[in-house]
């Protein structure tokens, strides 16, 4: 694997919240306090997480559909409310 896939979305250490980032629980004596962390930043603890970084992606992306979901349902209704005034 290329030093560049080293990320902490291929981390097996990173736990997705949202799709922003998450946690990085190498050190679980922090509980509840792990450091956040991007999707794509980087630490010198990183170990490879396999089939689990195609879950983490599809979860991203089925996210990233619904958000874009939610915000065309907004958009027609905004419009509406212009329209009438």
């Amino acid at each position: 694997m290329k030093e560049s896939d080293k990320t902490c979305i291929r981390c097996t250490f990173f736990r997705l919240d949202d799709e922003h980032g998450g946690v990085c629980r190498r050190d679980k004596s922090k509980n509840p306090d792990y450091p956040h962390m991007k999707a794509d930043d980087r630490c010198e603890s990183w170990r490879d997480c396999g089939q689990q970084y195609f879950i983490r992606l599809g979860w991203l992306k089925r996210r990233q559909a619904e958000l874009q979901e939610e915000r065309d349902a907004l958009s027609p209704s905004a419009e509406e409310g212009s329209l009438s005034s």
